[in-house]
Order: structure tokens, then sequence, then C-alpha cells
């Protein structure tokens, strides 16, 4: 049986019968069933179901909130924003999931390669009571967009909290098997994870229940992610700003009532604003209200249990008797309830064991620090490694402290917090793996290589670079932050703008790299000089005039310093002259069968010195037998061509380049399934096109070469 108690009261609010064996296998059956089609969707329409979940929570807040306050007392505007929390974080994933899951580009050998991020299958999660709904959605909603099924394992004294999740995923349309709250005890877990089709396992909890987690998980060798206790230092300089670092002191401390995991609870200050800072403590605590969880006004409401409450109020007495002073607090209150009282203890003497423990309550430990090398060493006297805060304006300590605290986690200037956008976890004792950000997505994920072997590059006429040079140098031209939904269309524009009139100028290859962190963040990166490092076309009359043509841009490099949708600003170091591409302004020129030509403008046209475009080719499309009166250098931007030059063929793939000199017949075919999309460049403004076939010569995209 499983009870619902009011920490607030004593009162048994309901009571559960747990699953059967028979039971657990159909929901076991059910989520490898739902993952079949769950994963198989697209990413976008997976965010879309996300997206649901977040609404159906937002319009059910209060709801939600008083049953998270009835069932684990925190205080009702901390459970508002808990279940605003998960709302927010749901519209997270489903906002910038669907990018950060796109295969990446990598560069092997001869060969297209890509990684993609594939689901893994049906997830367990064993999640705490002191964030009931929170600590569900961190793992959900990264678990759900990657195309993963979850069952949840919740604590046993949060089975409202548990079942009240799920049915707002009913709500949301969520299709069945995707999410379903197993109503189960702990030794439960054990067969769970040994089950063929659970294909991983998270946990937040306790030390103990995450090295039991760990090691049935180590048997079935399958992955798992830890995220258990901490005991989180927060120290304090004398360059600090000591009352808005003591008021965020007691806040973290106290919030939740004193029961998170990244709760500061550890005080360690600087000799010289020990004083000011002790006072400025005892003053804010003194003023907290310990009392009903759903009356205005309460900071702290009871802990979660009776068996807490005697925990915390023993290693109290331990820290006692271990030579700390109570300075506040530190007695349990008469009445109803398992409540205590903001506790703050000093003077606990360096290396005694109780302050090695965990205090999983409202209490405060403050250590005095001689230096920063002493308050280093108090921070890192601890079996847990999760949150850390420092506070000073001293850039130095940043320094010191930042590389020097073992923690998953440091926050300069500010109380420690979890926030989808950057990874959440920690180390030593505090567990491994991440949560939240691009690192916590992909660990539940296949992070799959994918290798397509293509031809060798032609050491004939043909003259292809299938990769950068390992001698060529990386310049970095800009790093692009774009507005929230626009990402896909940024892509498109930058592979029809910006990076072809730098292409133009020299640059053999240019990358598009996305952040991993900041998802709508990019850094646009050319190759400098691949196409010297070819020993063939090194040999060749052109290379000379090809670096002729391209020296002016390599001791000028440009920057792109403002970027608005597809509109890419490029300066010169010496801001002399700017040029603007513009899609939507150039002319779309067709040549029938479904090829079209786009000329584009900007620096490499508008200097009167190249004649820079993009064809596009259908499937099974060409372009008849001709030759130029200019040289010519084409990359591959997108799909497979069959390049004939003379009476040669040699085939060339995304970001292969061939290098045709003036006067030598040639055409492209495209051989692939999908589109093929070319970059060409010619040396000079003035081009001619002859034809093979009918010996006629035309004006580079004029009305007779249309004809033709």
């Amino acid at each position: 049986m499983m009870k619902s108690v009011n920490p607030a009261t004593g009162e048994t609010l309901a009571e559960y019968s747990l699953l059967d064996e028979a039971q657990i296998e159909a929901k076991l059956a059910l989520a490898a069933a739902g993952f079949s089609a769950w994963s198989a969707l697209p990413t976008e329409d997976r965010a879309n179901y996300l997206r649901s979940i977040a609404a159906v929570m937002q319009e059910g807040k209060q709801r939600l909130a008083r049953l998270i306050v009835a069932e684990m007392g925190k205080p009702l505007a901390a459970a508002v924003a808990e279940v605003e929390k998960c709302a927010y974080t749901l519209r997270f994933y489903a906002d910038e999931g669907p990018a950060l899951l796109k295969p990446e580009a990598a560069s092997f050998p001869n060969a297209e390669a890509a990684v993609h991020f594939l689901p893994l299958g049906p997830l367990l999660g064993v999640m705490p009571w002191n964030f009931p709904l929170f600590q569900v959605v961190r793992f959900l909603a990264p678990a759900l967009i990657s195309g993963n099924t979850v069952l949840l394992k919740h604590a046993g004294n949060v089975p409202q909290a548990a079942l009240a999740l799920e049915d707002v995923c009913n709500k949301a349309g969520l299709p069945a098997g995707v999410f379903q709250a197993l109503l189960i005890s702990a030794k439960m877990v054990t067969p769970l994870i040994a089950d063929r089709r659970i294909a991983a396992v998270t946990l937040t909890g306790s030390e103990h229940a995450g090295r039991s987690v760990a090691a049935e998980a180590g048997k079935a060798l399958k992955k798992v992610v830890l995220e258990l206790g901490g005991s989180d230092p927060l120290i304090v300089m004398p360059s600090a700003d000591v009352p808005a670092a003591a008021r965020a002191a007691v806040k973290s401390r106290m919030s939740n009532n004193g029961q998170s995991c990244i709760c500061a609870k550890r005080f360690i200050v600087a000799d010289e604003v020990y004083e000011a800072f002790r006072e400025a403590v005892l003053a804010t605590v003194a003023g907290l209200k310990v009392g009903d969880p759903l009356a205005e006004g309460t900071d702290i409401g009871p802990l979660i249990s009776a068996r807490a409450r005697e925990e915390i109020h023993g290693q109290v007495q331990s820290a006692v008797r271990s030579g700390g002073r109570v300075l506040a607090g530190g007695t349990i209150p008469e009445g109803e309830g398992f409540f205590y009282p903001a506790t703050v203890i000093a003077d606990i003497p360096e290396g005694a064991a109780i302050g090695q423990e965990e205090f999983f309550g409202p209490v405060a430990l403050l250590y005095r620090a001689s230096d920063r090398h002493h308050a280093l060493r108090l921070a890192n006297d601890s079996p847990f490694g999760l949150g850390s805060s420092v506070w000073t304006r001293d850039e130095d300590d940043i320094a010191f402290f930042t590389t020097g605290i073992q923690a998953g986690m440091t926050f300069v200037n500010a109380m420690v917090a979890s926030d989808p956008h950057v990874p959440f976890g920690g180390v030593k004792l505090s567990g491994y793996g991440r949560e939240f950000g691009a690192y916590g997505l992909r660990e539940f994920v296949n992070i799959k290589t994918v290798v397509t072997a293509r031809p060798l590059p032609s050491r004939r006429t043909i003259v292809t670079a299938p990769c950068a040079s390992r001698a060529s140098m990386i310049v970095e031209i800009a790093e692009i932050d774009v507005r929230p939904g626009t990402e896909d269309d940024f892509c498109r524009g930058v592979k029809t703008a910006t990076p072809l009139f730098l292409e133009a100028r020299g640059c053999h290859r240019l990358e598009l790299k996305r952040s991993i962190e900041h998802p709508r963040r990019f850094r646009l990166l050319v190759n400098w000089d691949a196409v010297q490092d070819h020993e063939h076309f090194r040999q060749t009359d052109a290379f000379t005039k090809w670096r002729s043509l391209v020296s002016d841009f390599f001791s000028a490099p440009p920057r792109v310093e403002h970027v608005t949708g597809l509109v890419a600003e490029d300066r010169r170091n010496n801001g002399a002259r700017t040029a603007v591409v513009k899609v939507a302004e150039v002319e779309v020129f067709s040549r029938g069968n479904g090829v079209e030509t786009t000329l584009l403008i900007g620096h490499a046209n508008a200097g009167a010195r190249f004649t820079t475009g993009l064809t596009k080719f259908p499937p099974g499309a060409s372009a008849p037998m001709h030759f130029h009166n200019c040289d010519e250098q084409v990359t591959i931007l997108d799909g497979i061509a069959e390049v004939q030059v003379a009476d040669m063929t040699d085939r060339l793939a995304r970001h292969d380049s061939t290098f045709i000199p003036a006067g030598l017949p040639h055409r492209f075919v495209n051989v692939g399934e999908g589109p093929l999309a070319i970059l060409w460049i010619y040396d000079t403004p003035h081009v001619t096109r002859t034809f093979v076939d009918t010996g006629v010569t035309v004006e580079h995209l004029s009305g007779g070469d249309k004809v033709q």
C-alpha cells in the first residue's frame, strides 16, 4: 500500500494499491510498443506534444501547486513556481530540441561522415519527492523529444503527484505508452532495470539509492545517470557585497524547506567580513516565518516526514557534540506537523565527521576562512560535489575558485539554480552524468556515426579537394545569433548568401557550426588555404592567377558584424566599405527542365572582379556540354554530381570542389536522389558560354543563354 500524507498535519490524504506483476508487465509491454511509433514521429511532431503538455500544466497550475503542497509541504508560492518551471522546461526542449538532435557533420578521409542522435527505447526514471513535478519533467522533456518512452517510479510519499503528471500527459494527447507512472515499491526497481525492454535508467535521490541503482544497471550493462546529494559551499570573500551574499545564502539554504540538493549548506566566509555576514544572516533568519505552507507569507513549511525531522535534529545535536554552537533555531517545535525552524550552526571543527554529511533540512553551517586558499580547502573538504557559489568582486578570486572548486557547477555572485540552457550535475558522491542542456539531452540517445564512402579525387584535369587540408588554417568569420524560430531559415539563407561571396574569394570550404549550449548561435568558419595544398593544382598555370585573385581577401579578412534574418552586413577591418547580400532581391534565372541559376550580389560581384552564383538541378537534370572564356571554380553545396570534362568523368559529393580552366568543355549531371546545388565562380565579370553541340557563343545568363 502506498500512502499520501500531509506533512503539515500528519493526515493521510489517500492510499493506493501497488501494481502487481501482471500490471507491471502490461505497462512494460505498452512502453515498448509505444516506442516504435513515438520514435518514428518527426522531431517537430514530438515537440508539439511537449508544447501541449506545457499548456495543460500552465492551465492547471493552481490545482497542481496545491496538490504538491498538500503532499510534500513546500510553500504555495514555491509550488506555483515549480509548475511554471515545468512548463518553461517543456517549451525549451520543444523549441530547441529539434535543432540539437539534428545530425552533425564530421570529417572522415575520402568519405561523407555525420553523427546522428537516435532514441534508445523505454527509459526508467526513479525520482524523489522534494520537487515532485519538476524533477520528473527535468528528465522527461529531453527523453520525450529524443524519441524515448518513459516509465516513472516516483517516491512512495508522492503518489498523487505521479498520477497527476500522468493525467496531464493524457490530457495533452500524448500517445499510449509514451509516459506511464508506476506505483511500485523500491524492491521492484531491480527487476525493472534487468528487463531487456528497459534501455537505460536515471535516478535523482540519495547516495544509498544511487549506489543500488548503479549496481543493478552495471549488472545489466545499461546506461545510468545519477543526480545525488550535495553539501554545496557558499564562499564569501572580502570584496563581496556582503548584504547581498547573506540574503542569497539564506534564500538558497531555506528554499524548499531546506530540502534541495543544490541548497547552499555550508557558508564559508573570509575573516574580514565574517562578523558582518553572520549578523546579516541571523537577522534574515529571524524574519523567516515557519508555518502553514498554504498561508500567505510562509517561508518554511514542514519537512516531508517525522523521520526526516528526527534525522535533521539528530544531525544538529551531533554538530553540537562535535563543538558547534547553535546561533539560531535547533529545537523541535510543539504541535502537529513535521516542522523544524531555520537553524544556523557555527564553529564546527574542521575535519569533524558531521561536517561530511548532507543536512537535508533548514540548517546552515557557518565556517570562518583565513584566506582564499583556506576557503577552497574547506569547500573541497566534502565527499559531495554538486553545486557551489562564490561571492567576490575580485577577478583573481573568480578565476581561483571557478577552476579550484570540485563541483559540477559554480555560480559567481548568484545562488545556484537549474536551467535547461546549461548542464546540471555533479562529481564525487553527487553522482555522474548530466541533465539539462545539450549534454543532458544526449545522455539517453544513441550517438551514432554514419560514414558514406565516396570516390577518390581525380589526379587529372579535374582538381578536387574533398575535405579541409590538415595543414590549412581555419578562420572564424563571424559568430551570429538569430531570432528564435528562424534557425532553419537562417541556415538556408546562409547557404545561398553569406558563404557564397566569401567562397568566391578563394575559400574552398565554409562551415556553419551550431553552438551546443546556445542553439541559436552560429559560428561561420572558412578553410583558408585548402586549395593551395592540393599538389596537382599547385602545378597548374592557374594556381598563380588564383592566388592573386584572393590575396586582397586574405590580407584583410571580412568580419560579419550584424545579421538580421537573411541580411548579412560585411565590413572590412578598416570599415572602408560595406556589402549587403539580400536573398529576396536576387533574380532566379530558369534554364528549363527545372534547372535554376541564381546570380549572387555583394562583394564578389560588386567589385567587378568575379561572377558568382548558384545553380540547382532536380534529380536526373544536366547542363549541355559547354566551355567558358575564363577559369571556373565549382563547389558542390548539396547532392551528388557527375562532372564530365572533355573525355573524362568524375563524381563529386558535398563540399568537393573542381577547377576547370578556360576553354575546356564540361557539364554537370545530377546523379543523386535529391536536388544538386553547385556554387560556381568565374574570375571575370564578363563571362561567355560556348555550346559544343551548336558552336553558338552567348553571354552568360543572357536571353540567348536561356534559349540554349
